[in-house]
């Protein structure tokens, strides 16, 4: 096989270089990016990693849950091919084994443990399920050491959680009835995380909206509240076991959270003043919920990651030197939505080693789509999920791998003849590909960055060797134009603007 890249005209040599830290990495799917594809609309929602390094996801779609494995493709192991019909909203793995998933429906939610087979665990109910009201959303899912099942999200516009021994059912020990809800003045709103400290500690994060004026105006901070293990509010956290943070803007919105090694706790979202877009924004906290003034200014960072569009992180992820990752979305009412990713060193500053001044934006093929999980490799590689929306109303899922620091990019390059190339590069449309290898009738296939096919024709070169593409109709992005013959392919990548 014959690879053609239009980067570098090198002679054939296989080249080892450390790549630059937020690079897709193309060891992973197709360019890094591993496109899930579904009969039916979908997205994945939730992802983790297993101590093997594989990735579970699930999400919304046929076949949402899926198992990949290390390399990205499917693990056949797993339920049918690596995939089974089962959606949810959180995924959490279990201690001894197997994970839990749990789904909002309508008013209700349920909860599933499956055993690591894929199969439900008949011991966690009964059947394996739990039914319960937990009022309009449920978010995040957490197992304790000890096998207890937390589960959180908004009671009747307030943070609210329940806690379920291993068996399945309510734990009375906690709160007498399993169940604790904050009644806080105002109501809360997504996105309910939760967060276990030693003792058993709970954590939850959200944010809390208020009213400030006689016109209805309303303001929004990120909020933190600890339960103690036995269910009631902990004193010694904040004030009365609640910390309420504002970043001197009006609208803070808190969607992720996580607890660093040395017990201090990091939560992720938003901030945004009247008329202006959001920013990320990151507040850190110590074990007992003070504002670390070692971070940030007085224990806050905010940061603009697309100008001019609301940046929205919707996961974050911690490594093992202590940067913080934050992955979402950056998108405005003119412009198609575009995937954000930021990384901050242990301070709070943007890290200048990650992509482009520490961000990464990546235009993904098609009109929008986002992240909506992000997660860490032992091997320090970045692993996100979200789905892309190729046409209106039509959403694919996927996930997509970036290498973090000191990692090796390996690859072919073999020397690319002036006779086969296409020009302009990057083009706006209208472009020559050139392919003097190839004297018969071939397949030219150009595909996006998430493997879809979007176009292809049958082409004989002839004498000339060379034919017109029209890429005039196609988003701008970064493209593969494969050519196929009888006995060889090739590749080349086209930019288009």
């Amino acid at each position: 096989m014959k690879v053609f890249i239009s980067i570098l005209l090198l002679s054939c040599i296989r080249m080892a270089c450390y790549a630059q830290p937020g690079t897709l990495d193309s060891s992973f799917g197709v360019n890094g990016i591993e496109s899930i594809h579904m009969i039916n609309s979908g997205g994945l929602y939730a992802l983790s990693i297993q101590s093997d390094q594989k990735m579970v996801a699930v999400g919304w779609g046929d076949s949402s849950l899926i198992r990949l494995n290390e390399d990205g493709t499917f693990d056949k192991t797993f339920g049918y091919r690596g995939r089974m019909d089962i959606a949810g909203s959180s995924l959490n793995f279990q201690v001894n084994g197997g994970f839990i998933i749990v789904r909002q429906d309508s008013m209700f939610f349920n909860a599933t443990r499956y055993k690591n087979n894929g199969m439900p665990d008949s011991s966690f109910n009964g059947d394996g399920t739990i039914i319960n009201y937990m009022g309009e959303q449920c978010y995040g899912t957490v197992v304790q050491t000890d096998g207890k099942i937390v589960i959180a999200g908004s009671v009747h516009y307030q943070i609210g959680a329940m806690r379920y021994n291993p068996n399945g059912l309510l734990d009375s020990s906690f709160n007498k009835n399993g169940v604790v809800s904050a009644r806080l003045g105002g109501y809360v709103g997504e996105k309910v995380c939760i967060l276990i400290q030693p003792l058993n500690k709970i954590v939850l994060t959200g944010y809390n909206t208020t009213i400030i004026d006689s016109m209805g105006h309303t303001r929004n901070d990120f909020i933190l509240l600890r339960y103690s293990d036995n269910g009631s509010l902990d004193s010694s956290f904040g004030t009365n076991g609640i910390v309420v943070t504002d970043f001197a803007s009006i609208h803070n919105f808190a969607t992720s959270a996580v607890l660093q090694p040395d017990g201090k706790i990091l939560v992720a979202g938003t901030s945004q003043q009247p008329n202006s877009s959001s920013d990320f924004a990151i507040a850190r906290f110590s074990a007992d919920g003070v504002p670390d003034s070692s971070f940030g200014i007085d224990g806050k960072v905010t940061a603009d990651i697309d100008t001019g569009k609301n940046d929205v992180p919707r996961g974050i992820a911690l490594q093992a030197d202590g940067k913080i990752v934050l992955a979402g979305i950056s998108y405005s009412a003119i412009t198609r939505n575009v995937l954000s990713l930021a990384r901050f060193t242990i301070s709070g500053s943007l890290d200048s080693t990650f992509g482009k001044n520490g961000k990464v934006i990546a235009d993904i093929i098609g009109i929008g789509g986002q992240i909506m999980a992000v997660a860490i490799q032992s091997n320090g590689k970045i692993v996100v999920a979200g789905y892309a929306e190729a046409t209106p109303g039509t959403l694919q899922p996927f996930l997509a791998r970036y290498l973090g620091d000191g990692q090796v990019s390996v690859s072919h390059i073999n020397q690319l003849p002036q006779s086969n190339r296409i020009y302009p590069n990057p083009t706006t449309g209208i472009c020559t590909l050139t392919a003097d290898s190839y004297k018969d009738l071939v397949s030219i296939t150009v595909s996006d960055m998430l493997g879809n096919c979007v176009i292809k024709i049958n082409y004989n070169f002839g004498a000339s060797r060379k034919t017109e593409l029209n890429l005039s109709q196609l988003p701008r992005g970064i493209y593969t134009v494969r050519i196929q013959d009888k006995s060889e392919s090739g590749m080349i990548k086209v930019t288009k603007q």
